[in-house]
């Protein structure tokens, strides 16, 4: 569990042109993966850097909740 089932879910599933909210579905899916499903939004902190927007930028707890709830859906 761990690392090597997130990697498989990356190696198998990532696309590169894929716009930013398929990656971060693609990220909380590896991370269900890893952790056998044992996560919410108290526990996931996602960040982003995009192409057209450089520079890091955490999202906040409400975009996070977003994302969380549609895929524990």
């Amino acid at each position: 569990i761990g690392r090597p089932a997130a990697m498989k879910v990356f190696e198998e599933e990532y696309d590169y042109d894929a716009p930013l909210k398929d990656t971060i579905r693609l990220g909380l899916k590896a991370l269900h993966d890893a952790t056998e499903g044992k996560f919410d939004v108290n526990t996931v902190e996602i960040g982003v850097i995009e192409a057209k927007r450089p520079g890091f930028r955490k999202m906040s707890k409400e975009e996070v909740t977003s994302f969380v709830e549609k895929f524990e859906k």
